[in-house]
């Protein structure tokens, strides 16, 4: 049932006052659908959860609680899950819109920056 939603499906898109011309959406979810968030949901039940995982509609944020004498920290670790999950489903990064933020006291750190081959993600 929910497949025949997302196959033979046309879209379109009104931007002001001009309207494009039809696209047939093979196997996607057209945007703006209001089951587009549940479906993302259900897609990312199974999710690797080495660590807190939040998601909100179509974001996903990974977070790691590092004490200052910690040594090791596991967040590449919990990056490197995460992407091969995701491409084991099919799905695919934003490079370009995804972000690493540390909070730290003095905002120092000497972690190196995380990456995703060949890319260093932006702080």
């Amino acid at each position: 049932m929910f497949a025949s939603y997302l196959s033979n499906h046309q879209h379109h898109v009104h931007v002001n006052s001009s309207l494009s011309s039809f696209r047939l959406l093979n196997g996607a979810m057209p945007q703006g659908s209001w089951l587009g968030p549940l479906a993302f949901l259900l897609l990312i039940d199974d999710l690797p959860t080495g660590c807190p995982v939040h998601t909100y509609v179509y974001n996903t944020n990974l977070s790691e609680l590092v004490q200052s004498e910690q040594l090791v920290i596991h967040i590449s670790t919990y990056l490197v899950e995460l992407l091969t999950w995701a491409a084991q489903n099919g799905m695919q990064f934003n490079i370009s819109k995804t972000k690493e933020m540390i909070l730290d006291q003095l905002a120092v750190t000497n972690q190196p920056l995380l990456s995703i081959s060949p890319q260093t993600i932006k702080e």
